[in-house]
């Protein structure tokens, strides 16, 4: 369920720049996304309202990957 929650909030950070097709487990937030300082603080933002969960910049650090973040989550729920 992280996978999916994570491939919406991005979808809706990114607005047209990117979709559900192009987003997969493996997509690196700053080499492939190139979130940007901003997207990434807003991306927390709405992973905190959405999932009831706080990803601070430490955690966004240590998770390179969308499937990173999504198995961070799922740990921690």
């Amino acid at each position: 369920m992280a996978y999916e929650d994570i491939l919406r909030v991005l979808c809706e950070i990114l607005e047209d720049d990117f979709d559900y097709t192009d987003i997969e487990e493996d997509t690196n937030f700053l080499n492939d996304l190139q979130l940007t300082e901003e997207e990434y603080e807003t991306f927390a933002k709405y992973i905190k309202e959405e999932l009831d969960i706080e990803v601070t910049q430490d955690i966004l650090d240590d998770c390179q990957t969308v499937g990173d973040l999504a198995t961070y989550i799922e740990d921690n729920m």
